[in-house]
């Protein structure tokens, strides 16, 4: 083979290697193995947000307390751009509602808090119900739009 073919198939796979660096620089995902023109192919599964409540007895006010905890049980994340609410009954009557964010919320997180329901505050039995209600308004587009409630009863 002449010097200059060798040299020209030198030039042409140092091109190729060089074209192949280039593109897996600036397209991370097609080396990632997603499809061509699926950016945010995890952006395409459906979170689902689950709450659930526990009554953790009165405190030392003879209030209740409650134990509230969100978890994403779904397959796609909730981004901070989808605002979703979440509502805290006793007996029916609504006792905390709150509007969250989070920078993302991805499949397996949770976070929990303990809310006291002051009884000077809101009257109630030593008996009852309570419920926490998460994306009332739908705002989530989720797998399954069927657990957004949770409830336990108490007793004082």
């Amino acid at each position: 083979m002449k010097t200059s073919v060798k040299v020209l198939i030198v030039i042409l796979l140092a091109g190729i290697v060089a074209g192949f660096a280039v593109i897996q620089i600036k397209n991370k995902e097609l080396v990632e193995g997603k499809i061509i023109g699926d950016e945010n192919a995890e952006e395409s599964l459906p979170p689902d947000l689950k709450p659930s409540i526990e009554s953790l007895g009165a405190d030392e006010n003879g209030s209740l307390r409650v134990r509230v905890s969100m978890e994403n049980i779904g397959k796609g994340p909730v981004f901070g751009d989808t605002l979703y609410s979440y509502a805290l009954y006793i007996n029916d009557q609504l006792v905390l509602t709150n509007t969250d964010s989070y920078v993302q919320m991805n499949p397996g997180d949770k976070f929990s808090f303990i809310y006291p329901i002051d009884k000077e505050v809101y009257t109630y039995e030593n008996t009852g119900s309570v419920k926490i209600v998460v994306d009332e308004e739908d705002k989530v587009e989720e797998s399954d739009e069927e657990n957004n409630m949770a409830a336990a009863t108490y007793e004082l």
